[in-house]
């Protein structure tokens, strides 16, 4: 076993199943974890990540099986070259790991990948038609406006191949300074749900609460009439 290669599994957990083509691509993975997890050590403690989209996707896109057949194809033929030519270049591999995972972000959450968090590991092998979508769009991901060199240029985007259904934020309907209002009604519809409240008395509870709050705040401008009306201007 080569040397390099060697290298790069001596940064794998103990118990890891890889792809052999995509040695380098979990080993840039491990390499962009731990810094990002051991960054505050150096600080003298150790507290939880922000959210990150490399970590968070990393699974779902190495549990499912057509997005690794496909990846390992395109990570083979477009940089594991590049890799190849920079000897143990670990700030390469990572950062091409990093735009890797970023790049399958999006598509992970479109309409062809559908039912992916409930069945993560299923392939659509039996759906010749979608599996062929799945190609396309995963080509399309990693190829399309890549910065290095491809064997196969791609034309389309993603957004061109398939849809994506759009979040359901349900603070968007109030001000998102105020959300007192957001909370109020989704415990109401848990009370609801658990026959706590019917319905009527949950229209009159909620009207309660909106008029109580409403009044609240008339009060607050009334007792501060210089204050509110210098934050108005503003």
């Amino acid at each position: 076993m080569a040397t390099e290669m060697r290298t790069h599994i001596d940064l794998l957990p103990s118990t890891c199943l890889v792809h052999r083509p995509l040695l380098y691509f979990i080993s840039g993975f491990m390499n962009y974890k731990a810094e990002l997890l051991l960054k505050e050590t150096a600080a003298g403690q150790f507290r939880r990540p922000p959210g990150d989209v490399v970590i968070s996707s990393f699974p779902k896109i190495y549990d499912n099986p057509d997005i690794v057949e496909e990846l390992t194809n395109i990570w083979s033929e477009d940089i594991q070259p590049g890799i190849d030519s920079k000897k143990l270049d670990m700030k390469y591999i990572k950062t091409k790991t990093a735009e890797t995972i970023s790049r399958l972000y999006p598509i992970l959450f479109s309409d062809t990948f559908t039912g992916l968090d409930t069945a993560p590991t299923a392939s659509m092998c039996g759906n010749t038609d979608l599996l062929d979508k799945r190609r396309k769009l995963i080509q399309s991901a990693l190829r399309h406006g890549a910065i290095h060199q491809v064997k196969q240029k791609v034309k389309e985007a993603p957004h061109e191949l398939t849809t994506f259904k759009p979040f359901n934020v349900r603070e968007l309907e109030y001000d998102v300074w105020d959300c007192s209002r957001s909370k109020q009604d989704r415990f109401m519809s848990q009370f609801g749900e658990m026959g706590l409240l019917d319905n009527k008395r949950g229209s009159e509870n909620t009207n309660s609460l909106n008029q109580s709050r409403d009044r609240s705040q008339r009060d607050a401008r009334a007792a501060a009439p210089v204050e509110y009306a210098n934050s108005s201007q503003r």
